[in-house]
């Protein structure tokens, strides 16, 4: 069988014979490429760490970029097709979805470990740049800053279910390509809706489980819609060796 990332369904008998070669049982989901795994077992620690820091950078500036926006844009007023949730929905609400793609994308191309790692760093720089901007924040956006409870309610459930998400990816991803990005923003789309809404609005007047319907709705739109970005960069993120080749 081949998969994504060129496993050839004939090996050679050369191939057969080289040491290198593992039994069809072992390669089952797995795209091995000898000389690439015995290179980089062969790297020392400190190359190793350094090799993984280099392929972090872009996807780290990504998400951290994709969540200062999020922030930038929280009080753009933007609605639903057909209007629904125009009162509260705002533009920063409709790119929150683009952070889950980002991390998939690391998650095909280096593993979950990358992504995780690529989610812990893009929320310490993007914390650390609204931080360092807080007092020129309310200057440049023309506005207050959201009360911390809701930036606490809200951003601690997004972490989780971008954490959640990196799970769902690892342990679906296989020969049809759209399974595992599907199912990995919807989980962790829902599972930040069902934390963030309650979390920030529970004893308050503000009518959160219709908030937290809509946005869920939208969610699971987005879901779907991602696909096709996801889709065309497939060939630009080809999984790295030992991924299964997709």
């Amino acid at each position: 069988m081949s998969f994504e990332a060129g496993v050839r369904s004939n090996p050679r008998a050369s191939d057969v014979r080289s040491p290198d070669f593992r039994q069809p049982l072992s390669v089952i989901g797995r795209a091995y490429e000898p000389g690439i795994a015995r290179e980089r077992a062969s790297a020392g620690p400190v190359r190793r760490f350094f090799g993984a820091a280099l392929e972090l950078v872009l996807p780290v500036l990504l998400l951290a970029a994709l969540g200062v926006a999020c922030v930038a844009y929280g009080d753009r007023g933007a609605a639903l097709p057909g209007g629904a949730g125009a009162s509260w929905l705002t533009l920063g609400h409709l790119l929150l979805p683009l952070t889950f793609l980002a991390i998939h994308l690391t998650n095909r191309r280096y593993g979950a470990g990358h992504a995780f790692a690529q989610t812990m760093l893009g929320w310490a720089l993007g914390l650390g740049v609204l931080w360092a901007m807080r007092e020129q924040l309310p200057v440049l956006l023309g506005r207050a800053l959201p009360d911390l409870h809701l930036v606490f309610a809200f951003g601690s459930a997004l972490l989780i279910g971008q954490l959640f998400s990196v799970l769902v990816f690892d342990r679906t991803r296989g020969p049809r390509w759209w399974t595992a990005p599907l199912l990995a923003t919807l989980a962790g789309g829902l599972l930040f809706c069902g934390i963030a809404f309650p979390g920030a609005y529970v004893g308050t007047s503000v009518d959160w489980i219709g908030r937290m319907l809509t946005y869920g709705g939208y969610f699971v739109a987005a879901s779907v819609a991602l696909l096709l970005p996801y889709g065309l960069l497939r060939r630009c993120v080809p999984p790295r060796s030992g991924l299964g080749g997709y």
